[in-house]
């Protein structure tokens, strides 16, 4: 072939090629600006969508720091007054662990009790813990899911619940009887969706809350006013002797200094514990009042720089633990409102005033226990293998009664309470038994058990509070005591007394811990209801008042007349005052020993003494023996300020982690 027709072949095979080539770019090209422009509207999705899912995520945190903080809130204290969670424990979340010196809560128990609080916390979470999905205006959607327990909830068809990991609950700081810290932690899953394209979530965190667990049963006296209701002063002799705290917010009154055996009510007021004066209330500054026991005058003010020796005109108080002449004010409460509903939820509701309640601790057959000649302890005739029961009987007349018992459930552990048919058989009540009496009025006469016959005192009077019962009587109005009220398991091995001969304060040997004796008693008189007051003081000593707890002595009714020497296991409190009834016109009617503490807003008067020698003329001589175990947690259930687990801070949801998928 001649060498230009090669040359012309090859430029041809060339051209072609090129042709080829550049086709193949051009497709390339083409390929590349269609796969950009997909890729680029996938681009603007997805960022579109993170922007909604964190939209979704903002929702959330919404709904953590709002809507769900309150549900937490109101399940704690549902799950209180319930007797669910805490208890009567020194610790909120494990109420079994009393131990003196136990530094922290057990962190079984605690890990336990929060995941009972999750579960019943998540039930309570609109649709169980899914929020959504909700269509935005432009199209987009969001939907937000929320477990405390680690099941995801099935939300807008996204399948079954899906197991999430979660930590367990923990205590953080706190003390044994006050404000204690806690986590609960929780998953949140947000998502964003437009279209095919879906941004995903998952964020990790806690709650951090306080709850308050301090009682004013921790109290062996506390007056909002030192005055009684007349305005006059109530003066502390030597009849008063206290071994745990005292606290006033007004001013003491002090009477009293050497001993004298022959003369009832003599020697020092004495202070075993801690002592507080606010001073805010009666003389509206710090310091104590003094009436000289030497003869020396009437009563003198004397401020903190002139007690710096508590002492004046021979009136000499003992305060083993000095006194706090200006400590903090601390006020009472205003309302019975947790413990009204803790009655109607489950405990004993009474809708009206009431002839009597009378306790007791009995066998199945309604029979009183009886006393094991040898150990002393209180058992059912039958042996002291044979089941105990608390008995209320509640008189709404002199002739028209119920009688409910209450029992442990051995195969729960709950406390039952049942009523009484007319053919004798039991009906069930409610379980837990959280053990909250309320009646909306008067009790005209609380006791226990009658005495024996003959009986001076009340140590040969059955138990009225079986060992397991924890009770605590609330009312609108008064409580009048008409009987001896003691606990099936003795306490203390005696009261707080003095020595007859030299007058040196005796103290007995007590429990101390909430778990090895259990059995506890409140009075707790609210003074919120209408109608008239049951108990009668002498005139212008506050009759009027609304809010008593008195120790029966009646003029018109005999029935209504406390024993002589009277015994009551309670931590008592008042709205107006504790005292004794007609104090200033009463017969002496001995002692009346008190095991627990007496908290009121005006310090009560139990009798009159002689300002010459401080001798007992009237009414009855106090014997106050403190129950240590309030100061290791225990508390009636539902007591003011009581072991009631209650929110004190706010609730702050943490979120701590936080991680994505991307799906289209």
């Amino acid at each position: 072939m001649p060498r230009r027709q090669r040359s012309q072949g090859f430029a041809m095979v060339t051209a072609l090629l090129f042709v080829a080539v550049l086709s193949v770019l051009t497709g390339l090209v083409a390929l590349f600006t269609v796969n950009n422009a997909r890729h680029t509207k996938s681009n603007v999705l997805i960022n579109r969508t993170l922007a909604v899912a964190q939209g979704a995520r903002n929702l959330g945190a919404a709904l953590l720091s709002q809507t769900i903080s309150t549900q937490l809130g109101n399940e704690i204290d549902a799950e209180a007054s319930s007797g669910a969670l805490g208890g009567n424990g020194t610790w909120v979340f494990d109420p079994t662990n009393n131990q003196q010196n136990a530094a922290a809560p057990n962190p079984s128990a605690v890990i336990a009790n929060l995941q009972t609080l999750a579960t019943n916390l998540q039930q309570t979470l609109a649709g169980g813990g899914c929020y959504g999905p909700y269509a935005l205006s432009s199209g987009e959607r969001i939907l937000v899911r929320i477990t405390f327990t680690g099941a995801l909830p099935n939300c807008d068809g996204s399948g079954s619940s899906t197991a999430v990991k979660i930590g367990y609950g923990r205590f953080l700081s706190g003390s044994r009887s006050s404000t204690q810290s806690y986590t609960l932690p929780y998953v949140m899953v947000v998502s964003g969706t437009e279209g095919s394209a879906q941004r995903t979530l998952t964020l990790s965190g806690q709650y951090n809350f306080d709850v308050g667990n301090g009682s004013f049963a921790r109290y062996a006296l506390f007056t909002d006013s030192e005055q009684v209701a007349s305005g006059s002063y109530n003066y502390l002799t030597g009849s008063y002797l206290f071994d745990g705290p005292v606290h006033t917010n007004g001013n003491f009154a002090f009477y009293g200094n050497q001993y004298d055996k022959a003369t009832p009510g003599t020697g020092q007021p004495y202070f075993f514990g801690k002592v507080g004066s606010a001073g805010v209330n009666d003389r509206g500054r710090p310091g104590a009042y003094f009436w000289p026991s030497n003869g020396g005058g009437g009563p003198s003010f004397r401020t903190p720089s002139q007690l710096a020796t508590p002492s004046y005109g021979g009136t000499t108080p003992n305060f083993q633990k000095g006194v706090d002449w200006q400590a903090p004010y601390i006020p009472l409460p205003t309302n019975a409102t947790d413990q009204v509903a803790g009655a109607k939820s489950n405990g004993l509701y009474i809708n009206g005033s009431v002839a009597s309640i009378q306790l007791f601790a009995g066998d199945d057959a309604g029979n009183t226990l009886v006393q094991d000649p040898q150990t002393k302890a209180w058992q059912p005739s039958a042996g002291s293998n044979a089941t105990v029961y608390q008995y209320i009987k509640v008189c709404a007349t002199a002739t028209s009664c119920d009688l409910y018992r209450s029992y442990v459930d051995p195969a729960t552990g709950n406390k039952v309470l049942e009523l009484q048919q007319n053919n004798g058989s039991w009906k069930y009540q409610v379980s837990p038994f959280n053990g909250v009496i309320y009646a909306k009025g008067n009790v005209d006469s609380f006791s226990g058990p009658a005495r024996p016959s003959g009986a001076s005192d009340a140590s040969t009077t059955p138990p009225a509070i079986a060992s397991f019962s924890q009770l605590d009587l609330v009312t609108a109005l008064d409580v009048r005591v008409t009987g001896d009220l003691k606990y099936q398991d003795p306490v203390c091995d005696g009261a707080l007394r003095r020595d007859p001969a030299s007058g040196t304060p005796i103290r007995p040997t007590c429990q101390s811990d909430p778990a090895a004796v259990q059995n506890v008693l409140g009075i707790y008189a609210s003074g919120q209801g209408g109608g008239s007051p049951t108990c009668t003081f002498p005139p212008g000593t506050g009759a009027n008042g609304k809010g008593n707890v008195c120790f029966g002595y009646s003029f018109s009714d005999p029935s209504l007349r406390a024993p002589r020497n009277l015994e009551v296991d309670a931590s008592i409190m008042a709205a107006n005052k504790v005292d004794m009834e007609q104090w200033a016109y009463a017969p002496v009617r001995g002692t009346l020993s008190i095991l627990g503490g007496v908290i009121t807003k005006y310090d009560g008067v139990f009798g009159v003494f002689s300002a010459s020698n401080g001798a007992q003329l009237n009414g009855v001589l106090p014997r106050f023996t403190y129950d240590p175990r309030f100061d290791n947690g225990l508390a009636p259930p539902l007591f003011p300020q009581a072991t009631q687990p209650k929110l004190t801070g706010t609730v702050a949801p943490i979120i701590y982690s936080q991680r994505e998928q991307v799906a289209n």
